[in-house]
């Protein structure tokens, strides 16, 4: 039987890349986490990354550093395709400009264009809208996939602080003291010599002023007057539920 293994998004990029694939799609509401896996590509790749929005235009954040006032995009298309070097581009949220005919028919220019170098452009997108003229012209769509087990507890580690010791962890203290639970949910402690049943029955505990139920589950005594379980008379045996 034959396994197969399903290739990452990053590990996708760099099959595209390495193939000289000009204009790639990437769908992803994540910004910051593509574009950090795109980073660590060039890196490795020696490669220069330039991102591109519409409210900064360019700024280099592998391989390089420096920002590129170009914010309409036919004049950030015409930058990418005059560019030099071993270089990756991704524009930002570049769908909206597509339904314009004049940007679509200059994106195709850069698809043949970047052919004949070393460039890919990589239109980065929340959602895939492709006009149809520009269908055949992009070389792969990338559906970037979520994120692992791995990246979310990385991502966890930092945001959290760093946990307590095992030992001195909340559930082990009240593991080690019954009175520290009860003292949590604002309930008075178990009271002397009274033990706790490992089974969840309530026990029911006579003394001279008032008569109360004692839940062992939740460690904390249920007043008379709560809902009547037992006669005042005698004292059943546990019931268990």
């Amino acid at each position: 039987m034959t396994i197969e293994h399903k290739r990452s998004s990053k590990g996708e990029i760099e099959d595209l890349i390495r193939a000289r694939y000009s204009l790639i799609w990437v769908t992803s509401p994540e910004e910051t986490r593509v574009e950090e896996s795109l980073r660590k590509t060039c890196v490795e790749r020696e490669m220069r990354l330039e991102v591109w929005s519409i409210t900064e235009g360019f700024k280099t954040i592998a391989n390089g550093q420096g920002t590129r006032d170009v914010k309409d995009p036919m004049k950030a298309i015409d930058h990418v395709i005059r560019a030099e070097g071993r270089a990756l581009f991704v524009l930002r949220d570049f769908h909206p400009f597509l339904k314009e005919p004049a940007v679509v028919r200059r994106l195709r220019d850069a698809a043949t264009e970047l052919r004949k170098t070393k460039k890919s452009l990589l239109v980065l997108s929340p959602v895939t809208k492709i006009p149809p003229e520009l269908e055949k012209s992009i070389s792969a769509v990338v559906d970037w996939e979520l994120p692992n087990r791995t990246e979310i507890e990385q991502a966890a580690r930092k945001v959290l602080p760093a946990l307590p010791q095992s030992t001195h962890s909340p559930s082990s203290q009240m593991a080690r003291s019954p009175h520290a639970a009860s003292s949590q949910h604002g309930c008075p402690a178990a009271p002397h010599g009274v033990q706790r049943s490992a089974r969840p029955g309530p026990l029911t505990i006579q003394t001279r002023s008032s008569q109360h139920c004692w839940f062992p589950s939740h460690g904390c005594p249920s007043p008379r007057h709560a809902p009547p379980l037992f006669s005042e008379r005698a004292a059943p045996s546990p019931r268990f539920f």
